[in-house]
């Protein structure tokens, strides 16, 4: 298909995880101006500040007039984070039709790239559900907090399946094995500790007073560090370690009958995805 007119493209699924990340920065900095700036809101009396005892990242998107703007970025940051996890899984695909991928590391990473655009997608019911919306202030908040307790789940989900795919492709030096382990240990612990917090407190409390001085200290300091570990230690990781020596696909795209776009398809392992 060489001699037909066609248009190339490149790609590279660890750039626009960085492009992912950027636009998530720059809507969070959008929120928290907004929001500090302008809202009608005073923040020791918000609903998540009396059920936890401290406010999280979520107040930044749920008071005028960070609504009116912020749920548009939020499609705007969605753009290259689904083109990262659709490409990723087809560069796994290519991978273990290689060899290079075992069949298992596969089908588990084609079940976490599901349920990261599924994630992705359904946060945005973050934005509508808010949590000063319901008389019950613990409905209101359970409403407005478990798509955002399974997205950090699906963050969770996403650095695992990539440390796990440099890690079988033999792209990381020694050294950066022993790294990427630990902070996935890290990562892995401070999301269980995030999302069990998250459950207790739209549960109403079972497991303990979600706004008691320990619970309030433990859990603020907690909810930095999960910050930092799940959004700026894989953006900086991503562009500096992963970036630099990934692979990124090369797309033609040619207009030709499908009989002839058929019988030109290479005798390969490797699938065709039609839209």
């Amino acid at each position: 298909m060489s001699d037909q007119p066609h248009t190339q493209l490149v790609v590279s699924p660890e750039r626009l995880r960085v492009i992912a990340y950027v636009c998530f920065s720059v809507l969070v900095a959008v929120g928290v101006v907004l929001t500090t700036l302008f809202a009608d809101m005073v923040p020791e009396d918000t609903v998540i500040h009396h059920v936890y005892g401290y406010n999280n990242i979520c107040l930044n998107f749920d008071y005028p007039p960070a609504t009116y703007i912020v749920p548009t970025m939020w499609c705007v940051f969605l753009v290259p984070w689904i083109g990262y996890i659709l490409t990723f899984w087809l560069r796994a695909g290519v991978r273990r039709d290689e060899g290079r991928l075992s069949a298992l590391a596969y089908r588990a990473m084609s079940v976490f790239s599901f349920f990261e655009v599924a994630c992705a997608l359904y946060f945005i019911q973050v934005f509508v559900s808010k949590p000063y919306d319901s008389s019950d202030p613990i409905f209101g908040l359970a409403m407005h907090q478990h798509p955002f307790t399974i997205f950090i789940v699906s963050i969770f989900t996403m650095s695992l399946k990539c440390v796990w795919y440099f890690w079988s492709t033999g792209k990381l030096s020694a050294t950066q094995k022993v790294t990427h382990f630990v902070f996935i240990v890290l990562l892995f612990g401070m999301t269980s500790a995030k999302v069990t917090t998250e459950i207790n407190a739209i549960a109403g409390g079972p497991l303990w007073v979600p706004n008691s001085p320990t619970a309030t200290a433990v859990g603020g300091l907690a909810d930095k560090v999960w910050t930092v570990l799940a959004t700026i230690v894989p953006a900086l990781v991503t562009y500096f370690v992963e970036l630099p020596g990934a692979d990124a696909f090369h797309i033609s795209l040619v207009l030709a009958p499908s009989g002839e776009y058929t019988s030109r398809l290479p005798l390969s392992k490797s699938r065709e995805v039609l839209a």
